[in-house]
């Protein structure tokens, strides 16, 4: 089963422009080190949520499942897959150069540590629970 989440995903004011997600059940962490990687991962894998784990290899088998479901879901997905790539100028699914679970997987690592603020009150110490355990 697909768990829908609204997802807010915007670039940091940071110099490496990291990625960063929040959903509305309360985890928030790096999704992407950069906003082509998040690009990439949303078009290639728009059900990127359900695959979130520290298992490259658990993410990876959870694709084909997820894939059959999000095509029943959504027939015209390869339609919409190829003219995004083709405006974001994204590299082929065959690019041995881009492996989006690949950058998931590394920027779920950029984690460790991460505090992420909801408010714009520095005395606050709401925090939000990470993405990965």
């Amino acid at each position: 089963m697909t768990v829908k989440t609204r997802t807010l995903a915007f670039p940091l004011g940071h110099p490496e422009g990291q990625v960063i997600h929040a959903s509305s059940e309360g985890a928030a962490g790096v999704i992407a080190a950069k906003l082509t990687d998040f690009i990439n991962l949303v078009v290639t894998y728009p059900y990127w949520q359900s695959l979130i784990s520290g298992d490259l290899g658990a993410m990876r088998a959870a694709v084909p499942e997820e894939e059959e479901m999000a095509l029943e879901d959504q027939p015209e997905l390869a339609t919409w897959r190829d003219s995004l790539r083709a405006a974001f100028r994204l590299p082929s699914p065959a690019s041995k150069t881009a492996d989006p679970l690949k950058a998931l997987h590394h920027a779920l690592a950029l984690n460790a540590g991460l505090v992420v603020r909801v408010t714009t009150d520095p005395a606050s110490s709401y925090r939000v629970r990470p993405l990965v355990a």
